[in-house]
This record gives C-alpha cells, structure tokens and sequence, in this order.
C-alpha cells in the first residue's frame, strides 16, 4: 500500500515522465548521443537512482506503459552498466515476465527498449 509520503514523492516523477515523450526503439540522433552520454550528477537519471526501489519501480511501471507497452506492474528494477546512447539505465521486470531496458537522460526523456527474456 503507498503511503501519501510515497504518492508524494512518486508524484513529480510520474509527472515528468507524463509531460515527456516516451520513445520505445528508435536511438536519438547521432547529434544528441556525445551530450546524452554525460548525465548530470543531479540530473533526472541520478534522481531516479535514488529513489527506493518501490518509488523506481513506479516510475519504471510509468515509462513502460507511457511506450505503448503492456505492464500490470514491475516486480524489480536492476541497475545496467549502460543503456541506450550511454544513458543511465534500468532493466525493468514485469509481473508477466517481460524485461525491459529503461534508460533516462536528464531531459525526463525515458527510453524503453525490450530485452529478451531471462
């Protein structure tokens, strides 16, 4: 059950990732990936990072539907090495067994690409 404290704080989360447009397979043009690569250390990627794991699997939940995929709800996150054009990623599994690669730039902009399953 989420608390008003967690709604709160998952609020501004889901809010940005409503307010951005989710793009579920193509890369960003080859001009963006130099400045995609670099997060920010305060940027959205490092806020969704530190988020509890119920608060990230919420914004993951979010993200992945936001796509135009199906997701009852996310049973983990865990955190990659790299995502799409060197972002900050997340793999995502649904209750149904589909992964997902979750990545975020500091624009609020998710990257959801499928991943095989485990």
């Amino acid at each position: 059950m989420m608390t008003n404290r967690t709604i709160g704080l998952l609020a501004p989360m889901a809010l940005a990732l409503l307010a951005s447009a989710c793009n579920s397979t193509e890369p960003a043009p080859a001009g963006n990936q130099a400045a995609a690569a670099a997060p920010k250390p305060g940027g959205f990627a490092a806020k969704v990072g530190a988020l509890s794991e119920g608060q990230r699997q919420g914004v993951m939940l979010r993200a992945i539907r936001d796509a135009g995929h199906q997701c009852q709800g996310v049973a983990g996150t865990r955190r990659q090495p790299q995502g799409v054009n060197g972002l900050p990623a997340w793999a995502a599994t649904c209750e149904d067994g589909s992964n997902w690669l979750v990545s975020f730039g500091d624009d609020g902009m998710a990257r959801v690409t499928g991943l095989p399953a485990r």
